[in-house]
């Protein structure tokens, strides 16, 4: 039994003791491993301190750093020079926006001025119609015979409007007579050559007036006022008042009115018809109204 109890004894103290060395063993390998990480971190975290990686990393967290500090300050700087950019701009924006405009309005002239004039034709068109249908038509029915024609030759003779415009008409309708339409045309001819001769004399007011006062006495009754009215005013006045010029002169009662604005209107658009060519006078405007009226 004891020579059992000796070899029981001396296993256990062997395993005891086996297993302390092989605690021992354990711990120093697990502190040298341990060591060995350890150095091995230090030299990793060395090796990359001095690498590009780490100094790019460093970089970029150095510039998101300045741009999140930075960005509103610049944002706020970026607003107030595009703000103060598109206010110097301004003034060049409207004017190349205006000069699309004026380009795009001077591309569109000819269809605009031709519907302008075939607007402004038709009108005088209608006018002279109108003008016709209310004034002479009527008067040709009256004229029946030698002594009625005579009498309206004396009226146009002696400067009434109506009257030389009735045998204008006279002149060129098939429903009149030959003998009556060929004294109208007679008529009608020395009346224009003789409002159409080399010399013209005006008529002035006694008393100095204001421009109100002679424009005012444009719608006088009485001829000869309204004849020194059209050339007391300067043709300053008369280039704002182009319609009302064109229309005394194919239109007023007098005939020397109508040689009045005739003089007027020449001497601002150079004309070449004759004074009481009432056709050519429509014609012409028709065609160039808008040069003179704006």
């Amino acid at each position: 039994m004891a020579h059992i109890d000796d070899i029981q004894k001396q296993a256990k103290a062997a395993t005891s003791e086996e297993i302390i060395n092989i605690r021992q063993q354990s711990h120093d390998t697990l502190d040298r491993q341990t060591t060995e990480i350890q150095q091995q971190i230090t030299k990793r975290l060395d090796d990359e301190f001095k690498t590009e990686t780490i100094r790019q990393t460093v970089q970029n967290a150095a510039k998101q750093q300045t741009a999140g500090a930075l960005m509103p300050i610049i944002t706020g700087e970026v607003r107030s020079q595009v703000s103060a950019g598109v206010k110097s701009e301004q003034t060049t924006v409207q004017t190349a926006m205006l000069q699309e405009v004026h380009k795009s309005v001077e591309d569109l002239k000819p269809t605009i001025n031709k519907r302008v004039d075939d607007t402004v034709s038709q009108a005088v068109d209608t006018a002279v119609t109108s003008q016709v249908d209310t004034q002479i038509a009527p008067r040709l029915k009256q004229i029946e015979n030698s002594t009625q024609i005579i009498t309206l030759i004396n009226q146009a003779q002696s400067g009434d409007g109506p009257s030389f415009d009735t045998l204008v008409v006279m002149a060129g309708d098939p429903q009149v007579s030959q003998t009556f339409r060929n004294l109208a045309l007679k008529v009608v001819r020395s009346l224009v050559a003789s409002h159409n001769a080399g010399f013209y004399t005006s008529r002035s007011f006694t008393e100095p007036k204001t421009e109100a006062q002679e424009a005012q006495f444009l719608l006088n009754s009485d001829p000869t006022t309204r004849q020194a009215a059209v050339d007391s005013l300067d043709l300053n006045y008369w280039k704002g008042h182009m319609d009302q010029l064109f229309q005394i002169m194919t239109s007023d009662l007098a005939l020397d009115t109508r040689t009045a604005a005739y003089n007027k209107f020449k001497g601002i658009t150079q004309i070449k018809f004759e004074a009481l060519d009432n056709w050519s006078a429509a014609q012409w405007w028709g065609q160039h109204r808008m040069e003179f009226v704006k």
